[in-house]
């Protein structure tokens, strides 16, 4: 871990991080070619499909916004319980 410390080893750290990346990336690139030229041979498309599990996704995402929504205004309505619970003037309260 020696060679770390120095501006050679870190240099030459940075290169095979990058170099690692460029390989994923190029390699990634390569499979949705091969993908394309598949499905150009083969007639299928899944575009349509794509789409749809978007358009669920997005309707997914709304359903989690209305959830949190409703969420927070429970969290707010069970503070104000237990705010009321905890007023000393409130005589429902035992107090020990």
């Amino acid at each position: 871990m020696e060679w770390l410390k120095g501006k050679l080893g870190q240099i030459i750290a940075v290169a095979a991080l990058v170099s690692t990346i460029a390989g994923f990336g190029y390699t990634g690139a390569g499979y949705v070619t091969r993908l394309e030229a598949v499905e150009k041979r083969s007639g299928v498309s899944y575009k349509k499909e794509l789409q749809a599990l978007t358009d669920t996704d997005v309707a997914i995402e709304k359903e989690i916004l209305v959830l949190q929504t409703q969420i927070k205004a429970l969290q707010d309505k069970v503070n104000t319980i237990q705010k009321k619970q905890n007023d000393s003037r409130n005589p429902l309260i035992s107090i020990n």
